[in-house]
């Protein structure tokens, strides 16, 4: 069975679905879209969301801070955002590849970065280039959310000992990464030694009642790698996932599920000279 190992997802009206979808499943875990200890931003603040995709996490927070706080989607390619003439007045989508130098008008301009879920695009176990070109985004004093899936305590869950869960595991084994997601519990150590203070990371779980919601939700993502594979000439690999998607769907129907925490890394970029705390 192929390795999840690349970014494979497309940016179909499905996928586009599937994003949205996972948001208000994670809103419903978290219960925020900016963590408790990040301060309200005023009323001339600034709020950067990389990698914003369907631009869903802005497009919900503009309900939640002043209409003037300026708001930028940044992502690879805009085509699952909605029409510049659709958005609100103070949200702005752009081109921004984060494995590129940040453009010079970005460079100090935010009070808040946030992202979510690059856990599939980061090269190389090492979290650190990028959170350096995010630190760059921040003013002074300016805050980082960074949220991922918990890549070491996700588990199989039943209702019963008796239900198969083959393939399930099978699955559990692709989520593995073979230690590729250990940058994500090294946020912490990584931000804080590159500019960053009072870094922290905050664990969630969901509850059970939407337990078989957030593994459907990854199966919907695994069908989008199957026909990634199957693009990219990956034919054999993708016919083993599809396979593999079925068992899944059958072991879920008989109650069982993939059961994975999110975790949340908040830290604060460091004063500048004198005023550095």
């Amino acid at each position: 069975m192929a390795t999840i190992d690349q970014y494979a997802l497309d940016r179909s009206y499905s996928a586009a679905s599937r994003l949205n979808y996972q948001f208000y499943l994670w809103k419903n875990t978290l219960k925020f879209n900016l963590h408790p200890s990040i301060p309200t931003p005023s009323a001339t603040g600034r709020i950067a969301d990389v990698a914003t995709g369907t631009g869903i996490w802005l497009l919900d927070l503009a309900h939640e801070v002043p209409t003037t706080v300026r708001m930028d989607g940044l992502d690879i390619t805009l085509s699952q955002t909605p029409p510049k003439q659709w958005l609100p007045p103070n949200i702005n989508m752009r081109v921004w590849n984060i494995f590129t130098d940040l453009p010079e008008d970005l460079v100090g301009q935010f009070d808040i970065v946030h992202v979510r879920l690059l856990l599939l695009v980061i090269p190389d176990n090492d979290a650190v280039p990028v959170i350096k070109r995010l630190a760059t985004m921040l003013k002074p004093g300016g805050y980082l959310q960074w949220e991922e899936l918990s890549g070491f305590d996700h588990r199989v869950v039943t209702v019963s000992p008796a239900v198969n869960t083959s393939a399930f595991q099978e699955m559990h084994k692709l989520m593995d990464g073979h230690g590729r997601l250990e940058w994500t519990l090294r946020l912490p150590s990584s931000m804080s030694e590159n500019g960053f203070e009072d870094a922290d990371i905050h664990r969630y779980e969901d509850g059970m009642d939407l337990a078989k919601a957030h593994s459907d939700m990854l199966l919907v993502m695994l069908k989008e790698y199957a026909a990634g594979f199957a693009k990219s000439e990956r034919g054999e690999e993708a016919g083993e996932m599809q396979r593999l998607i079925q068992h899944i769907h059958a072991e879920s129907l008989e109650g069982a599920a993939m059961y994975v925490p999110k975790i949340v890394c908040v830290g604060r970029k460091k004063l500048d000279g004198a005023e550095a705390v």
